[in-house]
């Protein structure tokens, strides 16, 4: 993770779309209406505070990283505050996913699944049995009342039952080749499938969650070089945000198809840290950018 990597996830809230700040004091807003964009002081500095974000309501509610607190912007108000975990500045959770009135957070440097409750304002864990020091989860989403987490430095998906409170794992079937790491950065859901973004791998990864089953779309854009973080579901395709990569990856769950839209900038670098659909447009987070990225879907 570089310094210059300000934004970490994309979260749409009416016109607006907010940017969890990362290495950032500020919590950047983009008014997709007025195509202006601004920020809001957090008061916590530039360390590396907040890895993903969700949309509880008016409220954004961001995932601790490199702080103890969890986040929360308050779009009406134009308000930050924050609540304590517990559990110290230690790169504990990767990418917020909200489930009814509770934002589950992703375990990375963490054996617990962290979950606020946003009508309680109370903070608690979910042991996961899997250990604290594996960097294993980047991102996840809910499918129904349970959240899938994307494989990273593991070999399993991870699933955490938000109504039962339970944890479980589904074996990837990866060869050990494969198992590097940051393989995935970020799931999201279309139907009845859960599609992980390539990060470290050259494969797509899909859990299907009636059948219980992973398997793989080939990018051919070769593994090790970083080069999607997040992705957004429009229709039946779903977006990744170019990091280390010159070109916006589409994955059909359709047609089980990938390919490519070029952005005309250097794929040289952390240009894009998730995204969010606004309309016909996919919104992407800057992270080492100056820009906004956009994606126009249609026309």
């Amino acid at each position: 993770m570089g310094k210059d990597e300000l934004f970490s996830g994309a979260i749409s809230v009416g016109d607006k779309v907010v940017f969890a700040p990362l290495n950032s004091s500020k919590v950047g807003i983009y008014d997709v209406r007025l195509d202006s964009f601004s920020t809001k002081e957090t008061g916590l500095g530039n360390i590396g505070a907040f890895r993903g974000g969700v949309a509880v309501g008016d409220k954004v509610v961001f995932a601790p990283y490199g702080s103890s607190k969890v986040g929360i912007y308050d779009v009406k108000l134009d308000s930050f505050s924050t609540k304590e975990t517990g559990l110290g500045n230690i790169g504990a959770f990767s990418g917020a996913i909200s489930v009814g009135d509770k934002v589950v957070f992703a375990p990375y440097y963490s054996s617990k699944v962290g979950i606020y409750d946003v009508t309680l304002d109370s903070f608690s864990t979910k042991e996961t049995g899997l250990g604290s020091e594996e960097a294993l989860f980047l991102g996840g989403v809910a499918v129904g009342d349970k959240v899938v987490f994307a494989p990273n430095n593991s070999s399993k998906v991870g699933i955490y039952d938000v109504r039962l409170d339970s944890f479980s794992t589904k074996e990837t079937g990866l060869p050990e080749d494969d198992l590097r790491d940051l393989n995935f950065f970020g799931g999201v859901a279309v139907g009845d499938k859960v599609v992980f973004a390539p990060y470290n791998s050259s494969k797509v990864g899909i859990y299907d969650v009636t059948l219980d089953s992973f398997s793989t779309k080939e990018t051919g854009l070769g593994s090790g070089i970083r080069l999607f973080r997040g992705g957004v579901a429009v229709g039946d395709k779903v977006v990744f945000a170019p990091r280390n990569s010159s070109k916006v990856g589409i994955y059909d769950v359709k047609l089980d198809s990938f390919s490519t839209k070029e952005t005309g900038l250097t794929g040289n670098g952390a240009l894009f840290l998730g995204g969010v659909a606004v309309g016909d447009k996919v919104v992407f987070a800057p992270s080492s950018s100056s820009k906004v990225g956009i994606y126009q879907m249609y026309g």
